[in-house]
């Protein structure tokens, strides 16, 4: 669905009207989001992977036990481990992710989307749960939702829009 990101970077707006629908995009909404896209460029994902990465918290992971866990590949396809190896190579490339010399390993699990929109090989999470389970709880009060919704009082425009995983 992206690939005209990659190829055609000077029509993207265009092609970002197609994929919402034009029964949905009226002139006025098309100029509001094109001034919106426009003043925020250096923002707004143009690839599925140029989030980039926040480096603004530092968090520690306490652990109960500090042997390193070391997971086991699940067996897949070689369709499979070229697509999880160019993820990887795209994440690289973009900040998402970094070298790590961690003894630490967990496994890769591939996910459909939820609508059924991709052909079988969607999203790369990764398996956590041997992880969590020797995790130290964080009992830190989570900020009720109502704290949350205060800090957009008078908002005009909240959104996301993330066309590329479908979030």
């Amino acid at each position: 669905m992206l690939e005209w990101m990659e190829n055609d970077k000077y029509n993207q707006k265009a092609k970002l009207y197609e994929l919402i629908g034009e029964e949905v995009m009226d002139t006025h909404v098309k100029e509001m989001l094109d001034e919106i896209l426009t003043e925020y460029d250096d923002i707004v994902s143009k690839e599925s992977h140029d989030i980039g990465n926040c480096k603004l918290v530092k968090y520690d992971i306490r652990l109960n036990d500090e042997k390193p866990i070391k997971c086991k590949q699940s067996p897949r396809s070689a369709k499979e481990n070229e697509w999880i190896k160019e993820q990887i190579d795209k994440m690289l490339k973009n900040g998402v992710i970094e070298l790590s010399t961690s003894p630490y390993a967990f496994n890769i699990v591939i996910a459909e989307k939820k609508d059924g929109a991709g052909e079988g090989i969607d999203r790369m999470c990764i398996n956590y749960v041997p992880l969590n389970k020797v995790t130290e709880k964080d009992n830190e009060p989570i900020l009720i939702i109502k704290e949350y919704l205060s800090l957009f009082y008078e908002v005009k425009w909240l959104t996301v829009f993330d066309l590329a995983s479908a979030y």
